[in-house]
């Protein structure tokens, strides 16, 4: 066995730059509304979508905070969904608190497509029936965009997103003769530039970028193939990186009449390579991914070349006591309130608070390399990866500093570096 152990001394997460792809992006505008405390508010503004995916969303949103950027009041999916053509009109209201200060507030957009939105209005309640409007900057974006009317972010800090396209547009405005245009038609998961393969029940969504030995990339619990925008580039350049929505997450879909566990998981990941024929794969798993990932190394050993595994564990105690408390309340509120008919949130759910169950031992057979790796500050529980590493003959341990459960998003260029340096050994 290899150990592979980093620590701060010899090198840090923050030494890397964060330059993060995301699969949303959002456009905003701040104005000071301490003079408007107690005041009802209601903030409104058009849409309209001209090229919509499978998971396209589009939305205006709202962020109150108090001088101390405590926020008081969110709101962002008021048109989720019900987008189309057509320009609408959309609004947001409330109440702006005793302390409220900034108002932050835009256009957001999910997973991709084409939409366009027009003239923003922000109004607060002077007294009882009597609205006043406040002004805005380039509010019907009859001007381009500056950077100190609207920028690229939420508000606190700036954004330079690589996969959204924002303009000024002149193209059938709602209001005079411009509007706001956010487009994306390349995003990673969106839909449009993958494939379907019908397994074992179920249609799975997949994605294949770049050229070389095949990487296989397995995402967490609740993600989709999005979770890995920070990968993707980087890995195509070397590899055929191989994108898979799991049952029942991103564009994929599920089986209300079958249980989501992991070994079905293992099942569907090796006919989905059956089907596309690759007989043999590296694999970078993530969490649930990970999980997978050992298993179906455990189980087909000739189908695994590498493996990543990122923040796995092997039987629910090794996530840390607080977050498996959490997951079980929240599992009980969830059957509660779905009585006992299939949601895919609950089968999630049930997964992180009763499986996987297996033992230490059982996972000596695997004769796969193995990078077993954790952030310092992960929900995984230092001891049980240490466990798993020690548990395989071929197997190399990062225990990565100042890193989270999500280093894959919050520091790509630190994991995508240790990853690499494996994949190349």
């Amino acid at each position: 066995m290899k150990l592979f152990i980093l620590i701060a001394m010899l090198i840090s997460a923050n030494a890397f730059a964060k330059q993060v792809s995301n699969p949303w992006t959002a456009v905003a505008q701040t104005v000071d509304v301490s003079q408007h405390q107690g005041k009802a508010f209601k903030l409104s503004a058009d849409i309209r979508s001209e090229l919509l995916y499978k998971k396209s969303l589009t939305s205006i949103w709202v962020r109150i905070e108090n001088t101390q950027q405590q926020s008081s009041f969110f709101k962002n999916d008021v048109a989720f969904g019900k987008t189309n053509a057509q320009w609408q009109r959309f609004m947001i209201e409330g109440t702006l608190d005793k302390n409220a200060h900034s108002f932050h507030f835009g256009a957001l957009m999910l997973y991709g497509g084409i939409h366009y939105y027009d003239d923003f209005k922000l109004e607060v309640e002077i007294s009882k029936g009597q609205w006043r409007e406040i002004a805005l900057q380039n509010s019907s974006f009859e001007s381009d965009l500056t950077g100190t009317d609207w920028q690229e972010g939420v508000g606190r800090g700036v954004l330079n997103s690589i996969d959204f396209n924002i303009v000024r547009s002149t193209e059938n405005p709602s209001d005079k003769t411009s509007s706001l245009r956010i487009a994306a038609t390349k995003l990673l998961g969106s839909g449009n530039a993958g494939q379907y393969v019908n397994v074992n029940g179920v249609d799975l969504y997949y994605e294949i970028h770049g050229k070389g030995t095949p990487l296989l990339m397995l995402h967490g619990n609740g993600q989709s193939m999005t979770s890995f925008l920070n990968q993707v580039r980087h890995f195509s350049q070397t590899h055929k990186v191989i994108l898979l929505d799991s049952r029942g997450r991103g564009n994929s879909s599920t089986n209300e009449n079958v249980d989501l566990t992991y070994a079905l998981q293992v099942e569907d990941t090796k006919l989905f390579l059956d089907a596309i024929g690759e007989q043999q794969v590296d694999i970078v798993g993530w969490s649930d991914g990970a999980i997978i990932g050992l298993m179906l190394a455990k189980k087909y050993p000739d189908r695994v070349g590498k493996l990543v595994s990122m923040a796995a564990n092997i039987f629910p105690e090794g996530v840390k006591d607080a977050r498996l408390k959490y997951f079980k309340t929240h599992l009980q509120a969830l059957k509660k309130q779905h009585n006992g008919k299939y949601n895919i949130e609950t089968q999630l759910y049930n997964m992180l608070v009763n499986y996987p169950q297996m033992k230490f031992e059982e996972l000596k057979p695997i004769t796969a390399q193995v990078l077993v790796m954790v952030g310092d500050k992960d929900i995984i529980k230092h001891q049980h990866t240490v466990k798993i590493f020690e548990s395989m003959e071929s197997a190399q341990l990062a225990i990565v500093p100042n890193t989270d459960h999500f280093m894959p998003s919050s520091s790509p260029q630190l994991f995508n570096s240790i990853v690499e340096r494996f994949l190349k050994e």
